[in-house]
């Protein structure tokens, strides 16, 4: 992990991911599209559409909030 100070608000430090950490990163994207399987199995196709549609907009809104945040500080 890479450390990187903000050039504006010396409070703030950006953290990067290296390249090294590509494998966990890699592995942990294929854990958790697993469990997501899992979670849905059972589902009809118009359920696992709808929690599509609501993992994303779910997403979206917290992104909302997290550059609400740091606007904020």
């Amino acid at each position: 992990m890479e450390r990187k100070p903000d050039t504006i608000d010396r409070r703030r430090v950006y953290l990067f991911l290296l390249e090294k950490s590509r494998p966990v990163t890699e592995l942990t994207g294929a854990i958790l599209a697993q469990l997501e399987e899992s979670l849905v199995e059972g589902f009809d196709k118009a359920e696992i559409e709808s929690y599509k549609r609501m993992k994303t907009a779910l997403t979206e809104r917290a992104k909302q909030l997290l550059e609400a945040m740091n606007d904020k500080a």
